[in-house]
């Protein structure tokens, strides 16, 4: 405590000795003695703050509203025929504190992309983060109450939690409305102590943010995501090797090698220029997710491999925090692994090239950076109940014995009726198209909590969501 000042006015600080403050300081000007006090007042830099009638005053000073350097607080005692004062010198210091080490264990590596050594990562490294992308049954209103029944049910907090960015409310937009009405999701996700994720389904090309012609968007967004103030995920451009991508395909049959060699560069350019608005536009608690569809990389373009001509739109370290893939367990007659048609595992969706497969799978592409499934889920079987239970519990074995770089898995919570299918992690599905949702099923829903109790899957972020 520093205290000023002579028989009838004194100034206090609460918890600090006048210099080097910063945050939240409490301020207290005593007049002694009452008798004949008129009022008592507090001025900063010669601007009155406050004014109260009785003594003591009290003020709660916001120092980071204020430059760094020094200051001068004064008091005032007014009586009846005389004012009397006192004053102190103090220093304001907000500067920011220098950024945590990286967290222990982890390849230097995974820290050169936009967040640096904050990067988001689980805090040991034999650990995973646990995800949930909840969009309930795509009613806007039942979302936030899934993701909370989760959290009950589960008996913890998803580690991050994903919303979506579209439409034509940049500022404030969420097509999921986690925040409630008015969007802002993210903030809600982050007062549950998830960090938040954030998919952008931005539909422009590439070229033209590189050309400088989206800086309106840029600007809106990288505004809202830096004012949170605590880290974010962003994934730009999502599954951008899908012929029907929001905003761009890496590459058509009847294209030449020049024109996919423009296509790669044209991406590459628009990525990077994202991330430099955002790093020099204040938005440094942001990091990005490159996050291609797994079953899409399998696919061929122009004779070339459409995995090469995907790997040619690789931003480059410094511009990514996170290798992502997308991928499902569809089951029935659709491939959704490279080695057959029907039921696939988790490892035969995301780990095919450990089962004999020629081509390795994008966990085996990029082993300089985290590697996340961003969006994953399995199909109901009918015929054997317990299969989707076993499918989430497996997830576990894989990632100890064959994927020792999965830092994470976002379980796709929602129902989608365009695909009349429930991927929600405690549902069956009647088999067909155009049918309802699928009922809640016990079996189904105690293996994925299974998962979640693991030990693997509860070591927390680093740093936590901040």
């Amino acid at each position: 405590m520093k205290v000023g000042g002579n028989v009838d006015v004194a100034i206090s600080l609460t918890d600090s000795d006048g210099m080097n403050l910063n945050g939240v300081v409490g301020v207290a000007v005593t007049a002694s003695p009452p008798t004949n006090l008129s009022r008592v007042e507090l001025y900063i830099d010669d601007v009155l703050v406050r004014s109260n009638a009785a003594s003591p005053l009290t003020y709660d000073w916001n120092t980071v509203t204020a430059t760094n350097g020094s200051h001068i607080l004064r008091g005032e005692a007014v009586y009846n025929k005389r004012r009397s004062k006192t004053q102190i010198a103090v220093t304001v210091n907000n500067s920011a504190p220098p950024p945590p080490p990286p967290p222990s264990g982890w390849p230097a590596s995974y820290f050169t992309g936009p967040l640096g050594s904050e990067n988001i990562l689980p805090a040991v490294s034999t650990g995973s983060l646990l995800n949930l992308w909840s969009g309930g049954v795509g009613n806007n209103a039942d979302s936030r109450a899934l993701v909370q029944s989760r959290i009950a049910d589960s008996g913890r907090t998803p580690d991050c939690v994903a919303t979506k960015l579209t439409g034509a409310d940049l500022a404030n937009g969420d097509s999921y409305s986690l925040g409630g009405a008015g969007g802002r999701g993210e903030i809600w996700i982050h007062s549950l102590g998830a960090v938040p994720i954030v998919s952008w389904d931005w539909n422009v090309t590439p070229a033209s943010v590189a050309a400088g012609t989206q800086d309106a968007s840029l600007s809106t967004v990288a505004t809202r995501l830096a004012g949170a103030g605590y880290r974010i995920i962003l994934r730009l451009w999502r599954e951008q090797n899908i012929q029907n991508a929001t905003a761009f395909f890496t590459g058509d049959i009847n294209d030449t090698q020049p024109q996919l060699d423009q296509i790669a560069a044209d991406w590459k350019a628009g990525w990077q220029y994202v991330v430099n608005y955002f790093q020099t536009n204040g938005a440094t608690n942001v990091g990005f997710c490159w996050c291609p569809s797994e079953k899409a990389n399998r696919n061929n373009v122009s004779g070339q491999s459409g995995r090469n001509q995907l790997l040619a739109t690789y931003p480059g370290d410094a511009y990514v925090d996170w290798i992502g893939a997308d991928g499902y367990n569809r089951a029935g007659t659709s491939w959704s692994t490279p080695t057959h048609n029907g039921w696939a595992s988790f490892n035969e969706v995301f780990n095919y090239h450990t089962l004999g497969y020629v081509n390795p799978a994008l966990v085996d592409e990029y082993t300089s950076k985290p590697f996340y499934v961003w969006e994953t889920g399995c199909k109901y079987d009918p015929s054997s109940p317990s299969r989707k239970a076993t499918w989430f519990k497996d997830i576990d074995d894989v990632a100890k014995d064959s994927m020792s770089r999965l830092q994470g898995v976002q379980f796709f919570d929602e129902w989608v009726s365009a695909e009349s299918n429930d991927w929600r992690v405690d549902r069956d599905q009647v088999s067909g198209t155009g049918l309802p949702q699928g009922n809640f099923d016990q079996t189904t829903y105690d293996g994925w909590l299974d998962l979640a109790g693991r030990a693997r899957w509860n070591v927390g972020v680093a740093g936590g969501a901040t």
